[in-house]
C-alpha cells in the first residue's frame, strides 16, 4: 500500500551511509543516515550507527549549527552501563563516557570522538540541527571547563513526569532538555520491551521533530525486531525496518502502536523544542483505530 506521508520516513538501506571514520574497518557500522537532500524539507542531518570496536575520528570538527549526540549500552538488563569507553572532546574539554548519555554541542564548538574500548556494541546517534551537514575541520577556542557539564545521564525530567504505558512496555533511558543543559534540544530515549496497542494520543506542536524506531541487533541493523505502526497526518504507516520519521511542524502524529515484538526496540523523540510532558503522555489509544 502506498502512503503519501511515507516520503518523510527513512529506513535502513534507503540512503547511502557516508564513509565516516571507522566505517571502512567495520568499527562504525551504519544503521541509517539522511539529511535534507534525502528527505525533502528535512531540517536535520542524522546518523545512527553501532560502535563495534575502538577507533578515533582523528581531527577536530566544527559545525555551523547545534549538534546533539547520544549513546546507549547494549545490555537491557544493565541499561546505564555503556559497556565500553568513549572519549568525547568539546573544544578544550574531554568527557570520558562509560554510561548511556546525551551530549549537547553548541554551534562552532570543535568536537571529535575517540572510541577507546568496546566490550559490547554501543548504539550511537548524531544529529545536526540543519538539513545540510556542515562538519569541517576546526580548532578548540574555549577555555577548559566551558563545556565539561554538557552531558546528561539517566531519565530524570526536572518536572518528575513519567510517561504512562502498559506495565513492562517502556524502559526509560535518557532525558535531555534546556533545563538540563542550557540551550540543549529535547531528547527522550527509551526501549520498547513488548507489544503495545496503545498511545500516545494524536497531537501536534510548532517545532519539527524526529521520531525513531531502531532495532537492537548489530549484526542485522535494519531488523526492527517486530513491527511499529505510526500515525503521521492521519496515515497509519507500518515499519519492520529500523526507521526514523521527520515530523514537520504542526502535522498531527501518533499514536505509536507496536502490534508485533520479538526483540527490544529503541525509540527516541528529538526536537529543538523544550520538553513537553503532554507530547509523551500515553493515553491508551485503541489499536482498532489504526485499521
Amino acid at each position: 500500500m502506498a502512503y503519501e506521508n511515507e516520503k518523510f520516513f527513512a529506513r535502513t538501506g534507503d540512503f547511502e551511509f557516508p564513509d565516516f571514520p571507522g566505517v571502512a574497518e567495520d568499527a562504525r557500522r551504519g544503521i541509517l543516515y539522511f539529511d535534507g537532500n534525502c528527505i525533502e524539507g528535512c531540517v536535520f542531518t542524522f546518523e545512527a550507527s553501532w560502535f563495534m570496536k575502538p577507533f578515533d575520528e582523528g581531527e577536530l570538527m566544527v559545525c555551523d549549527n547545534d549538534v546533539a549526540l547520544w549513546m546507549m549500552g547494549f545490555d537491557k538488563t544493565d541499561p546505564e552501563n555503556l559497556l565500553g569507553e568513549v572519549e568525547i572532546t568539546l573544544d578544550n574539554d574531554v568527557l570520558d563516557i562509560t554510561e548511556t548519555c546525551g551530549v549537547y554541542i553548541p554551534a562552532g564548538v570543535a568536537h571529535k570522538i575517540n572510541v577507546k574500548s568496546v566490550e559490547k556494541p554501543i548504539m550511537f546517534f548524531y544529529c545536526e540541527l540543519n538539513g545540510q551537514d556542515t562538519r569541517k575541520p576546526g580548532e578548540a577556542t574555549a577555555p577548559a571547563g566551558t563545556y565539561e557539564n554538557n552531558v546528561v545521564y539517566r531519565y530524570e525530567p526536572s518536572s518528575g513526569f513519567i510517561p504512562q504505558a502498559p506495565e513492562g512496555f517502556l524502559q526509560l533511558l535518557l532525558w535531555m532538555a534546556e533545563d538540563k543543559i542550557d540551550g540543549a534540544p529535547y531528547l527522550e530515549l527509551v526501549r520498547f520491551m513488548c507489544e503495545n496497542p496503545t498511545g500516545p494520543e494524536e497531537h501536534s506542536h510548532p517545532k519539527d521533530e524526529l521520531i525513531a524506531f531502531i532495532g537492537t541487533d548489530p549484526d542485522d541493523p535494519g531488523d526492527l525486531g517486530g513491527e511499529v505502526t505510526f500515525n503521521l497526518g492521519g496515515e497509519y504507516i507500518p515499519s519492520t525496518k529500523s526507521t526514523v520519521v521527520f515530523v514537520t511542524n504542526n502535522i498531527p502524529h501518533s499514536p505509536i502502536l507496536v502490534p508485533k515484538h520479538y526483540r527490544d526496540m529503541v525509540h527516541f523523540s528529538f526536537s529543538a523544542m523544550e520538553s513537553k510532558d503532554t507530547v509523551i503522555a500515553q493515553k491508551g489509544t485503541d489499536m482498532s483505530k489504526g485499521k
